[in-house]
């Protein structure tokens, strides 16, 4: 009988070691669904700078990779001596990202924000969406503790699957019945038991605070550095009253340069498309200089050829 059960309990033992080892590898050879594989380079265009402040900088592309990037969870800065200037499309940038555990910025588009929640603890965090900022227990849109996000009581909502963000309009939501409220918490994740991470779903919310509508998509547990309980989400206008932080002067401001995109209203940087940077109202190079181009996607940076000489 002892060695039946010494038997069983090696056998077990062993079972138990290969499923931890199993387990082991999976989760070191993680890889996240944010960011992208693509890679970009840039080019100088033949035209040459001056102390104007409208100049034709360089040229933006992939030169490799197939993913077509949303502007919307896209943002691209340039530096020159110290100096940081933000890119977009919309021709609006964020003044400041915020303090706290509520960060916030304008992505690419200049037009819808990106966040980032630091929800590493039992307290709520409180945000209100129209300054976008955090605020408090007696004047919020949503709260976040861990994995448990809630709307404000007179705040209600609803979730479509498998939609796009960025078209998603008021057209798409007529007839459509809000669903969530504040007394149960949102179901916008799924944990991953192989791996044992929480992956954001493939929806986006629609809320309404009484007074406007605000889509909002989740888009990750974890910030950059694999740090969990860092809620990242973007968050746009849909209809209502205006969206308080783009008008906000104290919030927001002209981009330094613009991104010329062929095709605005896609609202993506195509695989195989071409992007001038321009300046917009700044003197960004007024003579030859060495600029450094940094590109985020969903927080995540995108690999390329960072340093290009203007001539």
């Amino acid at each position: 009988m002892n060695s039946i059960i010494k038997k069983f309990s090696a056998v077990f033992l062993v079972m138990c070691l290969a499923v931890a080892v199993y387990w082991t590898v999976m989760m070191y050879n993680y890889e996240s669904d944010s960011g992208t594989e693509n890679i970009f380079s840039s080019t100088d265009v033949q035209s040459f700078v001056s102390n104007n402040s409208s100049d034709n900088l360089f040229d933006l592309a992939f030169e490799s990779g197939t993913d077509d990037l949303d502007w919307s969870r896209t943002k691209i800065t340039l530096s020159n001596e110290g100096n940081e200037f933000q890119c977009t499309t919309g021709g609006l940038i964020s003044l400041s990202e915020g303090s706290g555990k509520v960060k916030t910025s304008l992505a690419a588009d200049g037009i819808t924000f990106n966040a980032e929640i630091d929800a590493d603890s039992d307290d709520f965090v409180y945000v209100k969406i129209g300054e976008m900022e955090q605020s408090n227990e007696s004047d919020y849109t949503i709260r976040f503790s861990k994995t448990d996000i809630f709307l404000s009581q007179n705040v209600v909502g609803l979730y479509l699957d498998e939609v796009n963000f960025n078209t998603l309009n008021n057209s798409n939501i007529e007839g459509l019945n809000y669903t969530e409220s504040s007394e149960e918490r949102l179901d916008w994740y799924d944990y991953d038991l192989s791996v044992h991470r929480v992956e954001a779903k493939d929806r986006v919310y629609v809320i309404d605070d009484n007074s406007t509508k605000y889509k909002i998509q989740f888009l990750n547990y974890y910030n950059s550095d694999d740090e969990q309980r860092q809620i990242s989400l973007v968050i746009s206008w849909i209809d209502g009253e205006p969206f308080q932080a783009l008008n906000d002067p104290e919030k927001t401001q002209p981009s330094p340069c613009i991104l010329i995109d062929n095709n605005p209203e896609e609202n993506l940087w195509r695989s195989n498309e071409t992007i001038s940077v321009r300046e917009n109202n700044i003197d960004i190079c007024n003579s030859s200089c060495e600029l450094i181009v940094m590109i985020y996607y969903e927080g995540v940076k995108v690999e390329g050829k960072n340093s290009i000489l203007i001539n």
